[in-house]
C-alpha cells in the first residue's frame, strides 16, 4: 500500500499538534510514542492518520478536535490522497454538511475502492435535498454489492457489506419500479435509471 507509505504533506502546526497528543496520551507507552513520533516525523501517512483517529475520537478539546479534521483534510485532499481519510471526512459531515459527505464517501468508493463508502454515498444521495438523484444512488449501491464480482476489486469486498448493499439494491429498485408505476418519476429520471436497472 503507497498510500499511506508516501510522505504526508501536512502543515508543520498540525504535524505539531499531533505529536503533543502522542508524547501526552495515555494510549502508548514510552517505547510505542518514541516510535509513533518518529514515524511521523518521517512523514508516514498511516500513523498520522491513526494518531489524528484517535484525537478525533476522544479529543482533549474542541481545538484538538477540529485538528484532526483538518489532518485528515491534509491527508484525503493533499498529495498523499489517503482513502480512509476520506471515509473519516464523510462520516463527519454525514449530519451537518451532506454534500460534503457525499463528495468523500464518493471519492473513496471511486479512487479507493472503499466498499461501505459506495454504500454510504448511495444512501445519502436519497437524503440530499430535491431534486434527488435516484440513479447516482443506484449506481454507488450497485458498485457496493457488485465489489466483489470483479477480479481487480474483490479484495477490497467484505461479504457482510456485499449482503448489505445487494438487499439495499433490491428494495431501492423495488422502490424505484414501484415509483415508475405510479407515475413519480420524470421521463428524464427513469431514463438515467436504465444504466443501473440491473445487478448484473
Amino acid at each position: 500500500d503507497d498510500e499511506g507509505k508516501a510522505n504526508a504533506r501536512v502543515p508543520a502546526e498540525l504535524v505539531a499538534k499531533a505529536l503533543n497528543h502522542v508524547a501526552t496520551a495515555s494510549y502508548a507507552s514510552p517505547d510505542t510514542a518514541e516510535s509513533i513520533i518518529s514515524s511521523i516525523q518521517a512523514g508516514n501517512v498511516d500513523q498520522l492518520y491513526q494518531v489524528a483517529k484517535a484525537m478525533n475520537s476522544s479529543p482533549s478539546s474542541e481545538d484538538t478536535k477540529l485538528a484532526s479534521i483538518q489532518i485528515f483534510h491534509a491527508l484525503a485532499d493533499g498529495p498523499s490522497h489517503h482513502t480512509l481519510s476520506m471515509v473519516q471526512l464523510g462520516h463527519t459531515y454525514s449530519e451537518a454538511d451532506k454534500s460534503q459527505a457525499l463528495k468523500y464517501f464518493v471519492q473513496a468508493g471511486e479512487d479507493g475502492r472503499h466498499q461501505a463508502s459506495f454504500y454510504n454515498a448511495g444512501r445519502l444521495f436519497l437524503e440530499v435535498e430535491e431534486p434527488l438523484e435516484y440513479d447516482r444512488a443506484l449506481a454507488c449501491i450497485r458498485a457496493a454489492a457488485t465489489l466483489a464480482d470483479d477480479k481487480g476489486t474483490a479484495m477490497y469486498a467484505k461479504p457482510q457489506m456485499t449482503d448489505t448493499a445487494t438487499k439495499a439494491y433490491n428494495d431501492l429498485s423495488k422502490a424505484l419500479i414501484s415509483s415508475v408505476q405510479a407515475g413519480g418519476l420524470t421521463f428524464e429520471q427513469m431514463m438515467n435509471l436504465f444504466s443501473y436497472a440491473s445487478i448484473d
